[in-house]
């Protein structure tokens, strides 16, 4: 090992170069294989050198993995989706790596001293980001000492590689079919965290659903601490209801999150208006059995596991030499709709089957 540590260090391989294999290396000096296996072992715990799939062991630099360890930084990991994100991630990381979970809280401060702690603790980050004043700032300053991929959210200014839903897209996808086939108000139901990438392309794409029928009146934003209290959150959501009840009845309403969706079925029953509920189109990271009414639902389910697994896929990337620019990468989310929500995407796909016969425009 220390021969070969002196060689890398005297130039003879640079970084990126190919290691002769293990066999060449252990005639060329002389000793069994199993010597050499022993020695490239600890030069690749030094972070010397890299094993890289396709291209053998590679000279790392300094810049190397040092740990085996790979922090996940999250808001709140006792929330259901980070389960099937974390077996994403495991599923890529394999026994090579092992994962360091960093729970911030939601706390930006928190954050902000996990990204400084594990930099110098970990090889690489995937990080739930706040979104928050300074976090874009904090997070280029760790990319400067270990690879950086953010998850699910990305903050405006940072740097880093990403992973996310296509939160937009698939919002139109479950709106879009809602808006065409209801003529009343579509209101909208969140947690006020509105600085987090995710929500404001949610949000953007409700807005841009309605168009002119678009009505602020019926937006209500939640203290996020009450995702917390759930009883407080319902006897909230009992008020917006009676207070939208006499600006009129909406004709749907959308949930940025399905404990909202949860909280206006047990309002509305508490209220004696089941029989009034309307169409709801929420996102759904629960397990369904966990939501309320869920097939009487528009849901919208995020690819957590493929997320998760994109995520660590990009971390080992950059660990073993990826130099390229920072990409966010998109995938799509699943739409499933409820009863009535299938008959506007059946009405929807029939218009649109009908404008073309043979190839040909109808119009």
């Amino acid at each position: 090992a220390e021969q070969l540590s002196a060689d890398i260090k005297q130039g003879r391989w640079l970084v990126g170069d190919r290691i002769p294999s293990e066999v060449e290396l252990a005639t060329e000096l002389g000793v069994s294989r199993q010597t050499v296996h022993r020695a490239m072992s600890e030069l690749h715990r030094n972070g010397l050198v890299s094993r890289q799939r396709r291209n053998g062991t590679v000279v790392q630099g300094s810049g190397g993995r040092r740990t085996g360890l790979i922090a996940l930084i999250m808001d709140q990991s006792t929330d259901f989706p980070q389960a099937d994100l974390v077996r994403g991630i495991q599923a890529v990381l394999g026994e090579e790596f092992r994962l360091s979970l960093y729970d911030v809280g939601d706390d930006a401060e928190r954050e902000r001293q996990a990204l400084l702690r594990a930099g110098d603790e970990v090889d690489g980050i995937l990080v739930y980001a706040s979104s928050q004043n300074g976090s874009s700032e904090i997070l280029n300053q760790t990319m400067d000492r270990v690879p950086v991929v953010c998850v699910d959210r990305v903050p405006e200014g940072a740097l880093c590689d990403g992973v996310v839903s296509d939160n937009y897209a698939a919002t139109r996808r479950a709106l879009d079919p809602v808006v065409k086939g209801t003529t009343g108000p579509i209101a909208f139901f969140s947690g006020d965290n509105e600085h987090v990438s995710t929500v404001q392309d949610r949000y953007r794409a409700y807005r841009d659903s309605l168009g002119a029928r678009f009505d602020e009146r019926y937006e209500r934003w939640y203290p996020k601490s009450l995702e917390q209290k759930p009883e407080r959150l319902v006897r909230m959501t009992m008020d917006s209801l009676v207070a939208l009840e006499r600006e009129g009845a909406p004709g749907a309403i959308f949930c940025l999150q399905d404990i909202y969706a949860v909280a206006v079925v047990d309002a509305y029953e508490r209220l004696n208006l089941a029989d009034r509920i309307p169409p709801i189109i929420t996102y759904n990271d629960w397990p369904p059995i966990m939501l309320r009414r869920a097939s009487d639902m528009t849901r919208i389910v995020q690819p957590t596991f493929e997320v998760g697994r994109a995520a660590a896929e990009r971390v080992l990337a950059r660990l073993e030499g990826d130099r390229s620019a920072p990409q966010v990468q998109v995938l799509a989310s699943g739409v499933w709709p409820a009863a009535v929500g299938s008959a506007f995407l059946q009405e929807a796909n029939e218009a649109s089957a009908s404008s073309t016969e043979g190839g040909r425009s109808t119009s």
